[in-house]
């Protein structure tokens, strides 16, 4: 940190984590190390799950072997795999899933053009949170990280993946820690019906302090996303490369041969909250407005689909509109020309980046969340259902415009990968960590005991056995503090039982005397010998007679049966040694 403050801002590789990857700066042969851990995986596709990977191969691409990568993905079981993503593929265990991510890596690798870098994946146990709608870590996400490669962690979504984070402080187990903000989750929260403000409020306040305490610097992908302590501002993600060479075919068009076979098109996942329920307000205004009727195909799988289905069948409206119940790779929706995206939930739409990319025109709102693809030549925005209308109507008579090479490097990884670099870069008094931090982390952890998850809750309680993590719940530790208060109760009751064997020490000799007879011409049957021998150590190295409670376990565990026959031979000394051992704890001589 002095040295930044001197101006050297390079010499501290923790100050330009790019420079630190291109050196060999304290770590062995030379390499350092990133950890990517994000909140979601493949095959669900959706931002959180596909965007982390291709920049996981793009880091690993661009520094070899000077830079391991480590890709760390949430682990959920059947039931909750098939809530999540329906009809996928379902794993299970972790080894079928890291083979299906490791095969989906290989093959982006090279779609991307980087080959096939070593990128490692490793899973956390996570467990999908109905009443929340996401997948949440249970325990230390971290735990499956080696000490070695403790070094950058990069946190897709830091908020999410430790809202209730309870274990060891992030900041001191990973040299540095960044942030980069996927979802706009305030704007869910004021959905939530008449408590939505309230829940929007304490969550603004929320997302502050677990990203102060957990992370050295934030970047939000637009100013959609609520104020953070040491934020930046930049788009850091990228579109594949095959998008970009669906738009360079196009561009090679031969002219006057129109490209698109369909107009226009909206893709997303089947949410209200996720630019469907402006769309069907929008439909809904020309109708009134105009008397149109417009024509797009909506694409997307998800909760809301059955209900979003049933709102386009009531109106007639909708009579253009056709609603595809699927998700469906955006690669494949080459023949529509304009797509349309009306949300105001996203932070920054990676299908709107891929429709520009493809050379489509974009029909987007007017939101901070779209400012970074104001500046393309194909993009048409509006603020108000009436300009919304007249755009729509003026992409009718459009031709899309030839991408320049600048625009198609901004929307590359490649350069999302260098605005990484760059915004991740922190100054020296930023390095430094305020008390008032750490202070606030440890009150966190104290409060996620308290407010975790019943879901989260539930996990733990399943993997007791294997621990999560080296994370104990609650109700875990409960028990143990349970048993040793109920030690002292269980002696007195033992005491007792002690008093009232006592009082029946005589009749039960009688009974042992009879059962010693020689007539008894069959031996008895020994039922589990190892443990029988291990309770004969246990009681015949007591100084005083064992209780009633351990007499009768004994009896039980090597009963006298005439009646049966023995499947094999049994030392009759070893016989004798337990009858003697029953009269000397009935009292008999």
């Amino acid at each position: 940190p002095r040295l930044a403050q001197r101006g050297v801002r390079d010499a501290d590789p923790r100050c330009n984590p790019a420079a630190a990857a291109a050196t060999s700066t304290s770590r062995e042969k030379g390499a350092r190390h990133i950890v990517i851990a994000t909140t979601a995986a493949v095959p669900w596709m959706t931002g959180t799950a596909v965007n982390p990977a291709v920049r996981a191969l793009h880091l690993a691409g661009r520094f070899g072997e000077r830079l391991e990568v480590v890709l760390l993905l949430p682990w959920i079981d059947e039931a909750d795999q098939k809530v999540v993503n329906p009809g996928a593929e379902v794993f299970p265990d972790k080894a079928a899933h890291r083979r299906f991510v490791e095969a989906y890596l290989a093959d982006m690798g090279r779609v991307a053009g980087v080959g096939t870098p070593a990128v490692r994946v490793e899973f956390y146990d996570g467990v999908y949170a109905q009443d929340i709608g996401s997948i949440l870590p249970v325990g230390d996400f971290t735990a499956a990280v080696a000490p070695s490669s403790r070094d950058v962690l990069l946190l897709e979504e830091p908020e999410h993946l430790t809202w209730y984070y309870t274990g060891p402080s992030l900041v001191g187990s990973f040299r540095y820690v960044a942030g980069v903000m996927h979802t706009n989750y305030i704007a869910y929260a004021r959905e939530f019906g008449l408590a939505g403000p309230a829940k929007a409020l304490f969550l603004f306040h929320y997302n502050r302090w677990v990203v102060g305490a957990h992370c050295h610097r934030v970047v939000k992908l637009s100013d959609a996303v609520q104020p953070l302590p040491r934020q930046v501002t930049c788009n850091v993600h990228g579109v594949r490369n095959a998008f970009v060479d669906v738009g360079k075919a196009v561009a090679a068009a031969e002219p006057g041969k129109e490209p698109f076979e369909r107009h226009a098109y909206f893709v997303g996942k089947a949410l209200w909250t996720k630019g469907w329920k402006q769309l069907v307000q929008l439909v809904k205004f020309a109708h009134k407005e105009n008397g149109d009727k417009l024509q797009m195909d909506w694409y997307g799988g998800g909760e809301d689909m059955p209900a979003i289905k049933k709102t386009v069948e009531a109106d007639e409206a909708f009579e253009n509109v056709y609603v595809h119940g699927k998700a469906e790779d955006h690669i494949n929706l080459q023949k529509y020309k304009v797509f349309v995206n009306p949300s105001s939930s996203d932070v920054l739409c990676t299908a709107t980046a891929e429709a520009l990319a493809m050379g489509k025109i974009v029909l987007i709102l007017e939101h901070p969340s779209n400012t970074f693809f104001e500046s393309f030549s194909n993009c048409l925005t509006f603020s108000t259902p009436k300009e919304f209308c007249e755009q729509f109507e003026k992409t009718k008579s459009m031709t899309p415009k030839h991408l320049s090479d600048d625009e198609l490097h901004r929307l590359s990884w490649d350069a999302a990968t260098d605005r990484l670099l760059e915004s991740i870069r922190v100054d020296g008094d930023v390095e430094v960590r305020r008390n008032w931090d750490q202070l606030m982390m440890r009150v966190h952890q104290a409060v996620c005991r308290v407010l975790m998850p019943h879901a989260v809750r539930r996990k733990m309680k399943l993997l007791k056995g294997k621990p999560a993590q080296g994370e104990e719940s609650r109700d875990e530790k409960r028990e143990e503090k349970a048993v040793v208060v109920e030690e002292p109760a269980v002696a007195k009751k033992e005491a007792a039982a002690e008093k009232e064997a006592a009082a029946e020490k005589a009749a039960a000799a009688e009974k042992l005397a009879a059962a010693e007879k020689p007539a008894v011409a069959e031996k008895p049957v020994v039922a589990e010998k190892s443990a029988v021998d291990e309770k004969l150590g246990a009681v015949a190295s007591q100084e005083k007679l064992p209780s009633s409670v351990e007499i009768q376990k004994l009896e039980k565990m090597y009963e006298l049966s005439p009646k049966e026959e023995l499947e094999e031979e049994v030392d009759q000394e070893e016989v004798d040694e337990v009858a003697s051992l029953l009269a000397l704890a009935h009292g008999s001589e």
